[in-house]
């Protein structure tokens, strides 16, 4: 007789918030002595439950020890599963437990229990001691077990196809456990080349690999001496061979853009700049004022190239442009186009093109003949602590001599068609410039090759807003006004005879690595990539409108924080040159529990995060600012608590490569006490106290230097900061951010 059933404690769940779960027993000095049986249901219907895993969580009360064993299956088509109590735990004293279900891509975990551990009466040192498995350790324990039946099967030398069945169900289980371990990066690392047989590279000897890898790489890598494949084995620390390499002929005409989902557009968007409320009509070419109209910069193009136009917005069916384009010889050309491609005109050197105002967050002006490409080398860093102690300043970048932006070339003056200093259109004895981007302040001179100034005569300088002409200057050498209304310029000269001099136009700023310099990274040792991709999952504080995904609800510009470049999490990406922002995905009055903000479903707890990757790229660091509604909506601590818990656990394994900020609520002069009878700082203390049980980083927003004797200097509305509340934010993020690189 056994005592199976004596040492078993039986548990049924049916659903994932059924109270069914009451306090547990369990002994010090058991070994492979009490166990737990669950059996799961979908609201008490008994289901096969096949490819679901069940894990114990647990943290002793009082050591603060933690763990996470997975059940092993008893019979799946019944749903029952059993773990025998993990030695680690079964010290005396309170255990708070859970049971964790993940099914594909959902985890849910159980209310909180307690297991109670009695210290036993006999000396604990002659009880049987191991090490519990937890679920990293049943995973790696179960590759050895793979590789070690795969050594059985050489050296019994089995039949081909005996061997070949052997492997292939080798290879389903590996992925299996791929699948349901991903977030184990050594797991992940160590079975990937066994569940993707895609060769990685090639070299052409064995002595080339290990040369090129000694430590080791995600394989295969294909040997062409041998024709065999090589993967790094993770025990032996070599690389060895997993057979000869024979694919399969892939068809012609097999392989499209779905198929390679790996494959990123590479398509440039050619409109940089947009001017509201003007546009050059196709017909004449002539700066005409129309609120409903704007027009792109100066978009540099040649003849016969293939242009695509993408959500112009005019025309009866909204798909057409004012497009218009000027040639070396100084004539016109134009004409009303519709969306799709086209063909530039003959000895055209600059076009414009006019659309709906509706439409300029929109507007595509694509080069056709690009095609698609894989990314570029500026995404190919993997971790931010690759950046660490490699930041790259102006005195380590030596070989970076000072260069002077040229904005003009030769032939970029009209002859007779300039603006004066009333911002009037002279069409006599003059050269006037295509429009350029400025910025307040900014400091230029010009210069002539082969005329002295004083030949030159008069010049003129225009500045440009959305609504139009702001001001001028006469001089050879300007300063662009210190007004943020100021977007473009225009040069006019009167040449007083002299024909057509080479102009040039020369900004003083020295140009040091950034993404336009298109320096060779290769020069800085150890460097990958200059650039960090940082992301924000955050509530109305985060937001701007049009600086977010797209739909999502915002609530600046409000107040005094007019432009984007006021926002706190904008100001914390400016400050570093190689901080690069990828997604923005807050929306105003979401909140970390579902259903209590005023956002939408995917707005809220856990499933915003699903969305903080673009093209493919995930971010390097995230940066999380979401409470203030739950406190708002009077959620009660217990449940905003244990939703936090969920979007920390989600994030971690969503992107276990990214650095986690996690930002304390906002200090609030509106409603600084729910209905609950709960303060801002209660719902803080959850937060701190759950990220540092996760080990994730804090973002003390709440102490960032607004309270309650300055709430009126930095708040708009109680809750939302101005433009000098955003900048104590900022200076509080940016903090912690250079405390981490």
């Amino acid at each position: 007789m056994t005592l199976e059933n004596f040492r078993a404690v039986n548990l049924k769940i049916d659903r994932a918030n059924g109270s069914f779960l009451s306090d547990q027993f369990a002994k010090a000095g058991d070994y492979n002595g009490r166990r737990l049986v669950v059996q799961l249901s979908n609201a008490g219907v008994v289901g096969d439950l096949t490819g679901v895993d069940v894990n114990l969580g647990w943290q002793h009360d009082s050591l603060k020890n933690t763990g996470l064993d997975p059940f092993e299956p008893v019979d799946l088509s019944q749903g029952i599963f059993e773990i025998y109590y993990p030695k680690e735990m079964l010290t005396n004293g309170n255990v708070t437990a859970l049971i964790q279900i993940i099914e594909n891509d959902h985890i849910t975990e159980t209310k909180n229990f307690k297991i109670k551990v009695e210290k036993s009466v006999i000396d604990e040192d002659t009880a049987v001691s191991e090490n519990s498995f937890t679920v990293l350790e049943k995973a790696l324990l179960t590759v050895n077990r793979y590789d070690s039946r795969i050594s059985n099967v050489e050296n019994s030398k089995v039949d081909k196809s005996t061997f070949e069945q052997s492997t292939n169900n080798l290879t389903a289980q590996l992925q299996q456990i791929d699948g349901q371990k991903a977030d184990v990066t050594y797991v992940d690392q160590t079975i990937s080349t066994m569940t993707n047989g895609a060769i990685k590279g090639t070299y052409t000897t064995l002595t080339a690999l290990q040369t090129a890898y000694p430590q080791g790489a995600i394989g295969p890598f294909l040997i062409e001496e041998t024709q065999h494949r090589y993967i790094w084995d993770v025990n032996k620390l070599e690389w060895v061979s997993i057979g000869p390499y024979d694919p399969a002929e892939i068809a012609d005409g097999t392989v499209s853009r779905e198929k390679t989902d790996y494959l990123k557009p590479t398509f440039n968007n050619l409109v940089d700049t947009v001017e509201n409320g003007a546009y050059y009509p196709y017909d004449t070419g002539t700066r005409t004022y129309d609120a409903t109209k704007s027009t792109s910069g100066n978009i540099t193009v040649t003849g016969g190239q293939k242009i695509k136009l993408e959500n112009t917005g005019l025309g009866t069916s909204n798909k057409q442009a004012h497009v218009f384009f000027w040639r070396e010889s100084l004539s016109k050309n134009g004409g009303f186009i519709a969306d799709g491609e086209f063909t530039v005109p003959a000895n055209s050197v600059v076009m414009r093109v006019g659309f709906a105002t509706t439409s300029k967050e929109k507007v595509a002006i694509f080069d056709a003949s690009q095609e698609y490409g894989f990314a570029d080398e500026f995404q190919k860093i993997t971790k931010p602590e690759q950046l660490l102690n490699k930041v790259v300043t102006r005195e380590s970048t030596t070989y970076i001599n000072k260069e002077l932006d040229n904005i003009f070339e030769e032939n970029s003056f009209i002859t007779d068609y300039s603006y004066g200093l009333d911002g009037n259109i002279s069409t006599t004895n003059s050269l006037g410039s295509f429009e350029f981007s400025v910025k307040p302040n900014e400091a230029y001179e010009m210069k002539w090759v082969g005329f002295a100034q004083t030949e030159v005569g008069n010049t003129y300088i225009t500045f440009w807003g959305d609504s139009g002409f702001i001001s001028s200057v006469q001089s050879q050498n300007f300063t662009v006004p210190n007004d943020s209304n100021i977007k473009t310029a225009r040069v006019a000269i009167a040449p007083n005879g002299v024909q057509a001099p080479e102009i040039y136009l020369v900004g003083y700023q020295e140009k040091y690595m950034d993404n336009e310099t298109k320096i060779d990274v290769s020069q800085i040792e150890g460097l990958k990539s200059p650039f960090v991709n940082i992301s924000f999952c955050g509530d109305s504080i985060a937001t701007f409108a049009g600086e977010m995904v797209l739909g999502n609800r915002s609530y600046y510009p409000n107040g005094d924080v007019t432009n984007v470049e006021s926002a706190w999490w904008h100001k914390l990406v400016a400050s570093k040159y190689w901080l690069k922002a990828l997604v923005n995905n807050s929306w105003s009055g979401s909140a970390i529990t579902p259903g209590k903000g005023n956002g939408t479903p995917h707005s809220d707890g856990a499933t915003a995060i699903k969305y903080l990757s673009r093209d493919g790229i995930d971010p390097h660091i995230i940066i999380f600012h979401k409470g203030t509604n739950d406190f708002g909506n009077n959620v009660d601590l217990i449940t905003f608590e244990t939703e936090y818990r969920k979007v920390i656990t989600n994030a971690k394994i969503r992107y276990p490569n990214a650095k986690l900020f996690f930002g304390t609520i906002l200090y609030r002069s509106s409603g600084a006490v729910n209905t609950n009878g709960h303060a801002v700082e209660d719902f803080n203390n959850i937060i701190k106290t759950v990220a540092d049980e996760q080990n994730v980083s804090i973002i003390d927003f709440y102490n960032c230097g607004i309270n309650a004797g300055n709430a009126s200097e930095h708040l708009i509305d109680g809750l939302h900061p101005n433009k000098s509340g955003q900048n104590l934010i900022y200076i509080e993020a940016k903090k912690e951010i250079d405390g981490y690189i």
